[in-house]
């Protein structure tokens, strides 16, 4: 938490204008940062998560994204060394889930995801080296109540919960 997000997005057209919008009561437009190609977010906390999209304009009319979700994953501090941190980053885009992991050593990661009616998706198991790790999961969610995740590094478990 409390580093930059940033976003783009590419639009063919001539005279093309861009409106951000965050999903709260309604769409609500975005004022700052959000009427440009790229969505930027400075010290992203927890009032960040949710679900995002854009629409284009230009002569001939407009278009709206599909949504996608920013997710604002838990950070606990790594035994041993209060310098590094286990992150864990949740989004979705085109009907697949992005998972952006940073690990502070080496170890063995299993990480789940548990569905509302208490299915459970593997979605990783393997030992990993220190550093960041993108992983991709294709599975669509057919639910907006919230999901669980279950991620365990060496036996030190972490779980939290996300939204579509």
């Amino acid at each position: 938490m409390n580093q930059a997000f940033s976003v783009s997005i590419t639009a063919r057209g001539y005279q093309t204008t861009y409106q951000w919008q965050k999903e709260g009561a309604g769409w609500q437009n975005l004022a700052s940062g959000g009427t440009g190609r790229m969505l930027s977010l400075a010290a992203v906390n927890a009032a960040h998560a949710g679900r995002y999209r854009f629409i284009v304009t230009n002569a001939n009319g407009s278009d709206t994204s599909r949504a996608f979700a920013l997710g604002i994953g838990n950070v606990s501090r790594a035994k041993g060394d209060p310098s590094r941190e286990l992150r864990l980053g949740i989004s979705s885009e085109s009907g697949r889930f992005r998972f952006d992991l940073s690990l502070p050593r080496a170890g063995k990661v299993e990480f789940e995801i548990i569905s509302p009616d208490g299915r459970k998706y593997p979605v990783l198991d393997q030992v990993l080296e220190a550093g960041r790790h993108t992983l991709f999961h294709p599975f669509r969610l057919h639910s907006k109540a919230p999901f669980a995740y279950r991620l365990k590094v060496d036996g030190e478990s972490r779980t939290g919960t996300f939204r579509q």
